[in-house]
């Protein structure tokens, strides 16, 4: 009786791994969290990433308001590593787990920025927040 192909390779030696869903894999603990990098040492998290125009004129704003020149800069960052010296801030739901949000100096939650450009209020509030850094 002759042996399948996939049984011939296996005789000859060759090893074959079936794929796993990423739901059977465990989270490592080297993770990189996606940032956006808006001054030295001021991240912001947003939930997703990709921005509008309205989110992109806001985000450029509070970078200049600190001190960022209006640059703005997606960074990926090791999640394991502390960052006692940058201030997080993050907005709206975001998949950050509060081990990740403690490992930076100083962190702020607000809602998202959809949210905040639809309530003038909540900029206010905002910024006083964050500038009392």
């Amino acid at each position: 009786m002759s042996l399948e192909p996939l049984e011939k390779l296996k005789s000859l030696g060759y090893t074959f791994w079936r794929e796993k869903n990423n739901s059977d894999i465990p989270s490592s603990k080297n993770e990189a969290l996606s940032l956006l990098l808006i001054s030295k040492k001021i991240y912001v998290s947003k939930n997703p990433i990709e921005r509008d125009k309205e989110e992109e004129v806001f985000l450029k704003q509070l970078s200049m308001a600190l001190g960022g020149g209006g640059i703005i800069e997606e960074i990926r960052i090791n999640s394991n590593k502390e960052y006692k010296d940058i201030t997080l801030i993050v907005f709206g739901s975001e998949v950050l787990t509060q081990d990740n949000m403690e490992k930076f100096k100083k962190y702020h939650l607000f809602s998202s920025i959809s949210e905040i450009l639809e309530v003038g209020s909540i900029k206010k509030d905002i910024w006083q927040d964050i500038i009392q850094d």
